[in-house]
C-alpha cells in the first residue's frame, strides 16, 4: 500500500499544486467557516486521484501487480484520511500564526469545533468513495455534484449551530462520539467499497 500512496501523492503534487495552495490559503483566513470549507474541500482530492487512475487506465496495470483489491481501495481511504488530518493540523498552525498578529489565542472551543469538522469530513469521504468506485468518476459526477450541494448545506448548518452547542459542557462528549461514528461509517464504507471493486473487476 505504501507504493500506492506514494503514487497518489506524487500525482497530487504534480497536478494539483494550485488546488493545494488554495486550500492552504483558506486556512489562514479569519473566521471558522473558511477553515471548515478547506477541511471539507480536501475530501475531493481522492476523487481526483481516482479520475487520474481511470484516465490513465492504471487499474488495468494494477491488476497485473501484486496488489489486492483491498490494497487498492484502502489506499484511497488512507489518502483521504491523511489529507483531512493534515489539513486540520495545518489549520491549527495557520490560525496560531494569525493569532500572533490579531493577539488572539487558540481556545479549547476551537479545537473541539475543528475535531467535529474533521469527523464530518471523514464521513463525507466515506460516502463518496463507494459511489465513485461503483459508478466511476464520469458516471458518478452528477451524483457527486448533488452530494456536494447537500454537504455544503449541511456544513453551513453545522457551522451555524456548533457554537451554540458547544456552550453546553455535555457536548464535549460529542468529539469522541463523532470520532467513533466516523470510524464505524468508514469501516462499513471500506468493506462495501472493496466488495464493489471486486465485483466491478470480475
Amino acid at each position: 500500500m505504501k507504493g500506492l500512496l506514494i503514487k497518489d501523492f506524487d500525482t497530487i503534487l504534480k497536478q494539483l499544486r494550485i488546488y493545494l495552495v488554495l486550500i492552504a490559503v483558506m486556512t489562514f483566513l479569519p473566521g471558522f467557516s473558511m477553515l471548515t470549507f478547506a477541511v471539507v474541500y480536501v475530501t475531493m482530492i481522492p476523487m481526483t486521484a481516482i479520475a487520474y487512475d481511470e484516465r490513465s487506465k492504471w487499474d488495468k496495470l494494477a491488476a497485473m501487480m501484486p496488489y489486492s483489491a483491498a490494497d487498492v481501495v484502502l489506499s484511497k481511504y488512507v489518502l483521504g484520511f491523511l489529507l483531512v488530518l493534515g489539513t486540520g493540523v495545518f489549520a491549527c498552525f495557520a490560525q496560531a500564526v494569525v493569532g500572533i498578529f490579531t493577539h488572539t489565542a487558540l481556545t479549547g472551543t476551537f479545537f473541539t469545533k475543528l475535531a467535529l469538522v474533521i469527523c464530518f469530513a471523514l464521513v463525507i469521504e466515506s460516502i463518496e468513495l463507494p459511489v465513485l468506485i461503483r459508478f466511476g468518476v464520469e458516471k458518478g459526477r452528477l451524483l457527486m455534484i448533488l452530494f456536494m450541494v447537500l454537504v455544503g448545506v449541511g456544513g453551513a448548518t453545522l457551522i451555524e449551530n456548533i457554537t451554540e452547542l458547544l456552550k453546553s459542557t455535555e457536548v464535549r462528549m460529542a468529539v469522541p462520539l463523532a470520532a467513533l461514528g466516523a470510524a464505524v461509517v468508514g469501516a462499513l464504507s471500506a468493506l462495501a467499497s472493496i466488495g464493489l471493486y471486486k465485483s466491478k473487476k470480475e
